[in-house]
């Protein structure tokens, strides 16, 4: 959606159109999640995400689905 692809972008520090550990971190604590890299990394496996720490807009986007649905069970 258009709400993923702002934040995406204002996240993606580099502009290289993929978002590394470190800016999958800085969105999680803007959330006031503070996750060590080790559960980031859980976290998008258990997703069904390639681990790489790479996220394209669309692993983005189900990474956020998926921290949304954990936060409401």
């Amino acid at each position: 959606t258009e709400f993923y692809n702002m934040v995406f972008e204002s996240l993606d520090q580099d502009d290289s159109g993929t978002l590394d550990l470190d800016e999958v971190l800085l969105f999680l604590r803007l959330l006031g999640l503070n996750l060590t890299p080790g559960q980031v990394v859980s976290i998008i496996s258990q997703h069904g995400i390639n681990p790489d720490i790479h996220l394209n807009k669309q692993e983005f986007s189900y990474l956020v689905d998926g921290i949304e649905s954990g936060l409401k069970s």
